[in-house]
């Protein structure tokens, strides 16, 4: 019994820890108070602006004019979250989940 909770202990951790992509278009783009920047992906399940990043970060910095492009032109784009549904909840899909955006 011991053996089969630590396998299932083990599964749960490398799940939670595994990527998820998601490629879709740019609906919303926001900057909200404090320097938030918040966007709305077409693949997204609750169609609400999710915030993404603190426009103080180097790498938002590089997100904000590439998601810009991506909107005004159409163009597709690619999410990577660690841990966290891209597709999902406002709880799921935030700041701290999203570590690569690739305009494809």
């Amino acid at each position: 019994m011991k053996k089969a909770l630590a396998t299932l202990a083990i599964l749960a951790a490398s799940s939670a820890a595994q990527a998820n992509t998601c490629t879709g278009k740019v609906e919303k783009i926001a900057i909200e108070a404090p320097r938030t920047l918040m966007v709305q992906f077409d693949f997204q399940t609750h169609r609400t602006p999710k915030a993404i990043c603190k426009l103080n970060q180097e790498t938002c910095k590089l997100w904000y004019p590439m998601l810009l492009a991506a909107k005004a032109s159409g163009t597709p784009v690619s999410i990577r979250t660690e841990g966290s549904d891209c597709r999902g909840s406002a709880e799921s899909f935030s700041i701290s989940g999203i570590n690569r955006i690739d305009a494809l």
